[in-house]
């Protein structure tokens, strides 16, 4: 059996996982006829199938700035995650399955071990990576572009956001360096296909480079 494709998008907070869905998704149903979403929710499982085209999403990538699994990340947990991808994974409609979320750890991976649902897709990470001095930068330029200000360098930012942003920001390499084998502690790579790519470039530049890796490693 021809095993499906799941893409995670890793970043720390800012760093442009949900634009980048949002237009990979885009790409990949691009000429279907039929793209009305259709979520499947059921106890600790959501995902949402876009029409005929194959493509899915863990959680929902709405119109606010907290979509994909980070909206339901409270009510699915680590468990509902996996409970979430494996009913994707069971979706006969389903070969593509596109997944970001913040909260996202290793645990998640061992779950996949564990629940026996590792072997059924190939997994392809692309990381958006930048320095700690641009993450905060980044969410300086939100908050003023939410408060219609044009200073954004004078955006003030309390104490925990430089505290769990700055942990965020070390986090989501070290995920992406396990899974890429390039750990100190890692015994290989556990992904077919790992890419981190620099945050900051336009994000139309990050999506071209990202649908041209997907396409040219399937």
């Amino acid at each position: 059996m021809m095993r499906k494709l799941v893409i995670w998008i890793q970043g720390s907070n800012g760093a442009g996982k949900t634009t980048q869905s949002r237009l990979l998704i885009d790409h990949l149903t691009k000429g279907v006829e039929e793209v009305d979403r259709m979520s499947v929710i059921d106890d600790k499982c959501y995902y949402t199938r876009y029409g005929s085209s194959g493509v899915a999403v863990l959680g929902k990538i709405g119109k606010n700035a907290c979509t994909g699994l980070d909206s339901v990340y409270s009510k699915l947990g680590a468990d509902g995650v996996g409970i979430s991808l494996e009913k994707a994974l069971d979706d006969e409609e389903i070969s593509i399955i596109v997944m970001e979320c913040v909260f996202g750890t290793m645990a998640w991976y061992n779950r996949w071990i564990s629940m026996g649902i590792r072997d059924k897709f190939k997994l392809f990470v692309f990381h958006l990576d930048f320095t700690m001095w641009d993450n905060f930068n980044r969410i300086s330029q939100r908050r003023a572009l939410k408060q219609e200000r044009d200073d954004w360098w004078n955006v003030p930012l309390e104490d925990t956001v430089y505290k769990n942003v700055g942990s965020k920001n070390r986090e989501t390499r070290t995920i992406f360096n396990k899974l890429n084998g390039t750990h100190e502690k890692s015994d290989g790579k556990l992904a077919e296909v790992c890419f981190q790519l620099d945050a900051i470039e336009p994000s139309k530049v990050i999506h071209n480079k990202i649908v041209g890796h997907i396409f040219n490693n399937l």
